[in-house]
């Protein structure tokens, strides 16, 4: 009889998170399987997804506070380390510890730099409503207000090009068009902060 895998309980996933904690202790705790921290306009993360293998994944990721429903850095371990069963777990321990400090970027173990991080952003953009509309809130977040108006300017002809956008790119080009009339007012800054204090409320409130 073939025997069933099925996920761990978020119980036995936390006791095995634990063992990380050292790694995040200048970190927030997050619902007893991820750590996060805020930085500017950044929060990063790093959880433990529950996989239906039975197996526990290390997940790091940066998100846009500055705006919400931004584009995302998103980062797994190499396949060595991606997925630790139970079984591996304190064999495989110190390994993942050392990927995790050595693999994801930005640095999980040096404060978060921003600049870097935002080159990081810009570096992964491609020609789409998401992208541009990020980058035009980091650019405008930065005092870069001509690229800022550059990126929402392609948001404009991107939006335009398309027959129907989805909701979630009206929602976008809707955004993007109220960062451009507080950078016509230069209430960007203000504009920028009180969305990050929306999404700093979402985010800490969050749970796995």
């Amino acid at each position: 009889m073939a025997i069933k895998i099925k996920p761990m309980t978020k119980a036995e996933l936390r006791r095995y998170v634990a063992s990380y904690e050292l790694l995040f202790e200048d970190w927030s705790k997050q619902d007893g399987v991820g750590f996060f921290r805020l930085s500017g306009p950044f929060a990063q993360q790093v959880w433990f997804e529950n996989l239906r293998s039975g197996a526990y994944r290390p997940v790091m990721t940066v998100s846009m506070l500055i705006m919400q429903g931004g584009a995302t850095l998103h980062q797994f371990l190499d396949i060595k380390n991606r997925d630790i069963l139970p079984r591996d777990h304190d064999r495989k321990h110190e390994s993942v510890l050392n990927a995790m400090q050595g693999e994801f970027r930005p640095s999980i173990t040096e404060p978060l730099d921003v600049t870097e991080t935002i080159q990081m952003f810009v570096a992964q953009a491609t020609e789409r409503i998401l992208d541009a509309s990020s980058l035009a809130s980091l650019y405008a977040y930065c005092g870069n207000l001509a690229k800022a108006n550059e990126s929402i300017a392609i948001v404009r002809q991107l939006a335009k090009s398309k027959e129907e956008l989805f909701d979630w790119e009206q929602n976008l080009v809707r955004d993007t068009e109220s960062l451009a009339t507080a950078i016509e007012s230069g209430n960007q800054e203000a504009y920028l902060a009180a969305n990050r204090e929306i999404e700093m409320a979402r985010f800490t409130g969050k749970t796995y």
